[in-house]
């Protein structure tokens, strides 16, 4: 069975690439021919895309900084120790990490300056709702 044209029409639907369309065989498909009958299957389930696989940001720079690519930045983008993890300047790709180095009474002071600095337009405080 050659769905290349299917393929080709469902990719135009999803806007995504040939290469991601994936259809479940059968007649049902081998006689789809126009848009409508494309866009039926796809509704039904028999036609689907996969996800796009990418490498993120972190994953990158950390592989990059493990290779000494920053050393020509100078000595600020190096790590001092190269066997701990916690010296390497992209760490672990989690949202509120820095939590996790202070105790509660410095992240009590760090929220209260961050509280009394930033202006609620943006929506990053607690009190986001409230314009002042």
């Amino acid at each position: 069975m050659d769905a290349s044209s299917q393929k080709r029409i469902a990719a135009g639907i999803m806007k995504c690439g040939v290469s991601r369309v994936r259809i479940t065989q059968s007649e049902e498909v081998e006689e789809a021919l126009t848009r409508e009958d494309i866009r039926g299957l796809i509704q039904k389930g028999m036609i689907w895309s996969v996800q796009k696989k990418g490498t993120s940001k972190f994953k990158s720079k950390k592989k990059l900084e493990q290779k000494k690519v920053f050393r020509l930045a100078g000595g600020r983008m190096v790590p001092k120790d190269r066997k701990n993890p916690n010296s390497y300047k992209v760490r672990r790709a989690k949202v509120g990490g820095y939590r996790d180095y202070f105790d509660d009474e410095q992240l009590a002071q760090i929220e209260a300056l961050f509280e009394s600095t930033m202006t609620p337009v943006f929506g990053y405080l607690k009190t986001a709702g409230i314009a002042g």
